[in-house]
């Protein structure tokens, strides 16, 4: 397994303290910072809150102007968001570069030439610093532009069971223009009630399958806001099955990964009902236990799993 180091690097380290549930707040304009939560640190510098790790907002870098962490080296040099999960977690970079991976909607084995499987990063998510104090929040910010002529009755589409009617109403359909999504099945990523992103699918095979921009953000599922909090709701890994069990009269969602992010758990928090459809595979046996586990306080969960 391979990683775009490239793309991974641009994942905002603001984002990714978060998911170790560390606050950042905001210093001025270029800079964050919070307490220090590397290893190196002792605990006696942590009097008086020190804020000594500082996180450079533009260069996306960070370094820890505590004592102990200057005397490893993290002040003035510091480093990027992989060495930071690597030093946070005491893992090397691959295992680091995998996690990041899982958490973020960052693509692996990109084509050469390409970031995350688009040669043209999109601008990773924009911080939400209403305050000197605030916490910053990693949101995706609006698409630009919207792809037109998509075409909903593509053959690709009938074969996998897809109607017109269902393609049409969640605007899915075969880009046959030119770019980054050419001859791909294009389902519009909505959070927030805006157009955030598109993510496509091959129709002949071609490799990669599947393309993601880079630096999308995790914090959507997939169909939710479609969802009624007070029905049941299925929650799968594949877009695909959301548009097949709408068809079939049921409300679904996807997480687009088998894992689950916390942007994406709070998302869930409305539904007191739901079913789990994992993929029935070993990841996805394992993945529904995780996610069972984790959503079935203070509701009603039930598994299950999809053959394809």
């Amino acid at each position: 397994m391979s990683y775009d180091f490239q793309a991974l690097k641009l994942i905002p380290i603001a984002s990714v303290l978060r998911h170790y549930g560390i606050e950042v707040k905001k210093r001025n304009d270029k800079e964050l910072v919070c307490a220090c939560a590397l290893p190196s640190h002792k605990e006696a510098e942590h009097k008086n809150n020190n804020l000594t790790f500082c996180i450079g907002v533009e260069k996306n870098k960070w370094y820890c102007q505590s004592d102990t962490c200057r005397a490893i080296g993290n002040h003035p040099k510091g480093g990027d968001v992989l060495d930071l999960v690597c030093r946070l977690d005491q893992c090397d970079v691959k295992t680091a570069a995998k996690k990041l991976s899982e958490l973020f909607a960052i693509n692996q084995n990109p084509p050469h030439g390409a970031t995350g499987l688009n040669a043209t990063p999109r601008t990773l998510g924009t911080r939400d610093t209403t305050n000197d104090t605030s916490i910053a929040v990693i949101r995706n910010p609006p698409l630009a532009f919207i792809l037109k002529n998509l075409d909903p009755d593509h053959p690709f589409l009938k074969g996998k069971g897809i109607s017109i009617e269902t393609a049409m109403e969640f605007g899915v359909g075969v880009h046959s223009g030119k770019g980054s999504m050419s001859n791909r099945v294009c389902f519009p990523i909505h959070e927030d009630g805006q157009l955030v992103a598109y993510i496509g699918r091959s129709v002949d095979d071609s490799e990669p399958k599947w393309k993601i921009p880079a630096g999308l953000v995790r914090s959507f599922v997939f169909g939710i806001e479609r969802c009624d909090p007070a029905k049941e709701l299925i929650l799968c890994e594949s877009m695909w099955a959301v548009l097949w069990f709408h068809q079939c009269g049921l409300q679904a969602a996807a997480l687009v990964a088998c894992t689950m992010t916390e942007e994406q758990e709070k998302r869930l928090a409305p539904f007191n009902a739901i079913v789990l459809a994992m993929d029935n595979d070993a990841a996805g046996r394992d993945a529904c236990q995780k996610l069972y586990d984790r959503l079935k306080p203070g509701r009603k969960v039930r598994k299950a799993f999809i053959n394809d």
